[in-house]
């Protein structure tokens, strides 16, 4: 890719992510959990693909799914600008508190360069896995 559309795509894959965590931390502060955690419970099987067929809206009473119900927190999650998806994960932590991770790339050479976005912001050193950057 050119710089200029790397450089493009990379603002544009911010841009979600922003939006993503922003209604996911809105989400929380209204439930008390994070999405797809059935209520609370950790969901381990395995990282939901958001901007995908199936997780693409973030609903009060659906989570993360492709038919909203109950409040909308995000009425479209787009896929990223050049392909791949966004990997939300939700869980517990050792200490027993509430977490969330969304794994995305940006592209920095000739692969993607992962990141992560948590609780504590973007590029979150919080990998969901135990390990750290």
């Amino acid at each position: 890719l050119s710089s200029a559309r790397r450089k493009s795509n990379n603002a544009k894959k911010l841009a979600d992510i922003n939006a993503i965590y922003k209604a996911i931390e809105l989400y929380y502060n209204e439930t008390g959990y994070y999405p797809n955690t059935s209520g609370g419970l950790d969901d381990y099987s395995g990282r939901y693909q958001l901007g995908t067929a199936g997780y693409n809206v973030l609903s009060r009473d659906n989570g993360f799914s492709n038919t909203p119900s109950g409040t909308v927190y995000m009425g479209f999650i787009p896929p990223p600008p050049a392909s791949g998806s966004y990997g939300y994960h939700a869980y517990t932590d050792g200490n027993g508190q509430k977490r969330w991770n969304l794994r995305y790339g940006l592209q920095t050479g000739s692969a993607p360069d992962h990141h992560f976005a948590g609780p504590n912001g973007l590029d979150s050193s919080d990998h969901g896995d135990g390990s750290k950057h």
